[in-house]
């Protein structure tokens, strides 16, 4: 008896400190390793690109599976429509209610969290816009977004694909996966950014026969955009027939960027495989985010009329973001697989991208820092909670050109321009998202008494969560040229991003 005792108090002393390393956790009856956690950030990917947030096509039979296993929120919403504010909003829990495309210096990031707490941290980037010198590698053990500052410009055409970035993966990863003298090994947190669907929009002969280029979901409704073309483009000798090759070869781009959604997909499948082979999916939370979504040429380019009238159909329509606050920019996806989530699970309220770090905390049995403004998904995901816990009152999403509230109970989304869009004299629109899902019918004329009491909670909002100001302006003028550079070659020009206030 008292040898039995003798054991299970030495079990406690042992459990108690391993805690106090933050790598082990005491959960029915058993001290066990922390889960690994996997999290992928898939740049410019639309969730309304993916089989399983209801696209009609096979674009996305990995990551659909992966839903099927763990939790999908059908209503995850951005909080910046460009990468590094977005990300910087992400890595931090945090609302940007200004422009800000560095992390704050007394932030406490994600990897942060979970260096503190004992993992390995392991991070690997595509987006060369996302480095080191803005503070994204704080944190991080190992992080490698490509050291491309300094050695002239990037193009996308450059930059590494999931293959590629899966090469330079293994090695730290590796290292990260040892064990230590006493056999053990500590919990990896590993960041994968891969960005493979980002423009330019690539074919991959592989996919032509499921996933043709002329076959993706048309822009509704059918005959708008030859309409805005023939009343408002440029003048041509044979309007419609200049309009349609125009629109058809936009057709052919829209499939393409299916294409790349669907090569990201299989190449996500082949290095889960890869990181399955080396045990980190043994007891892993796995993530699936975006940064924001992309623009398909489904509205128009924040421009003067002036200046519309001169654009082909390419340049009239608006592609890309950064310069847009529609649906299609910043409806993202989000995905959870972890121990004790229930699997299949689908959550309909509206959730944001700042609640990622919180809920990766919390499957792991970490305490989140002081001054995140997101919330755990965790207890919703493990059905502990109900989903109306996590409900919201307004999403909020912050851009270069706009601004965006959407009322959650009522889907008014109200978007107010700023930067170019305001200089181009857009004036504030809304837009009742359950009766014009594709926001064509701006209704702000109409609804002036709706307009006020939503324009007061965004200035609320922006009251309650200040953001310090991009640090661009104290950046030296070498950096800043090269950073410049950096995005010109990535193909972010004229209103694609911005950052002065």
């Amino acid at each position: 008896m008292t040898s039995g005792r003798a054991a299970l108090g030495w079990l406690v002393l042992a459990a108690a400190g391993a805690l106090a390393f933050g790598i082990w956790w005491f959960t029915a009856g058993r001290v066990v390793r922390r889960p690994d956690v996997v999290f992928v950030l898939i740049d410019t990917l639309r969730a309304d690109r993916l089989a399983c947030y209801g696209y009609p096509r096979p674009t996305s039979p990995f990551l659909d599976s992966l839903a099927a296993r763990g939790v999908l929120f059908e209503d995850a919403t951005c909080q910046f429509s460009w990468t590094r504010p977005s990300m910087v909003s992400l890595m931090e829990g945090r609302y940007l209610t200004g422009y800000r495309d560095a992390i704050e210096p007394d932030a406490p990031t994600l990897a942060e969290s979970f260096r503190r707490a004992g993992y390995r941290t392991v991070g690997l980037v595509a987006n060369a816009s996302v480095n080191a010198e803005t503070g994204f590698a704080r944190g991080f053990e190992h992080y490698d977004s490509g050291d491309m500052l300094g050695r002239g410009p990037v193009y996308a055409d450059d930059l590494r694909d999931v293959e590629e970035l899966a090469s330079a993966l293994w090695e730290p990863l590796d290292r990260a996966l040892a064990p230590a003298t006493d056999g053990e090994r500590a919990p990896v947190f590993l960041y994968l950014h891969v960005m493979d669907v980002h423009d330019p929009y690539d074919a991959y002969a592989e996919h032509a026969t499921e996933l043709p280029e002329t076959g993706a979901v048309p822009v509704t409704p059918a005959g708008w955009q030859l309409e805005l073309l023939r009343a408002h483009g440029p003048p041509t000798s044979a309007p419609d027939a200049t309009h349609a090759d125009d629109l058809a070869e936009l057709e052919r781009e829209r499939g393409r960027y299916d294409q790349g959604v669907r090569h990201t997909d299989a190449q996500l499948e082949w290095l889960f495989g890869e990181l399955g082979e080396r045990g980190l999916l043994d007891h892993a939370v796995v993530a699936i985010a975006a940064d924001h979504g992309e623009g398909l040429w489904e509205h128009l380019t924040p421009a003067t009329d002036a200046e519309l009238a001169t654009f082909p159909a390419r340049e009239f329509f608006y592609q890309k973001h950064g310069a847009s606050q529609f649906q299609e920019v910043i409806a993202t996806p989000l995905v959870f697989v972890a121990p004790g989530a229930r699997a299949g699970l689908r959550v309909r309220e509206a959730v944001e991208n700042v609640d990622l770090f919180p809920t990766l905390l919390e499957f792991c049995d970490l305490a989140a820092p002081e001054g995140l403004h997101g919330r755990s998904l965790a207890a919703v995901a493990r059905g502990e909670a109900p989903a109306s816990s996590v409900a919201r009152e307004f999403v909020y999403s912050f851009g270069v050109h706009g601004n965006s509230l959407r009322e959650v109970a009522t889907g008014l989304k109200l978007v107010m321009p700023r930067g170019k869009a305001l200089a181009a004299g857009h004036a504030v629109q809304l837009y009742e998202l359950g009766s014009d899902p594709d926001e064509r019918r701006d209704l702000a004329s109409e609804r002036p008494d709706d307009v006020r009491r939503l324009l007061a909670a965004f200035v609320a909002w922006e009251a309650r969560y200040p953001t310090d100001p991009t640090l661009r302006a104290k950046t030296a003028e070498r950096l800043k040229a090269e950073r410049e550079d950096l995005l010109k070659g990535l193909g972010y020009t004229g209103l694609d991003v911005g950052g002065e206030e």
